[in-house]
């Protein structure tokens, strides 16, 4: 979630706060342990509502351009909640 951190920084707003938790499923594929899947749970706490729908954006953004998420093969499902 570096990378949102990174696009809300260059639209110059913040969250006041923002915290992210990670399940990761593990499989035995072809003789070795791998990710089959990874499930994001970021919360955005927003100062106020007024950028609610920027804070949108910037998550499709995210989904789109994530460093990680063009790294591994995984699929990645992001569970967001802007609060």
């Amino acid at each position: 979630m570096t990378t949102f951190l990174a696009f809300a920084e260059k639209e110059g707003i913040a969250p006041s706060h923002f915290k992210c938790s990670a399940i990761g499923r593990i499989q035995l594929v072809e003789g070795h342990l791998e990710f089959t899947g990874i499930d994001l749970y970021p919360k955005i706490y927003l100062p106020d509502m007024e950028n609610q729908s920027t804070f949108s954006e910037i998550l499709i953004k995210t989904h789109r351009h994530s460093i990680i998420a063009h790294s591994i093969r995984a699929p990645i499902i992001y569970h967001e909640e802007i609060l």
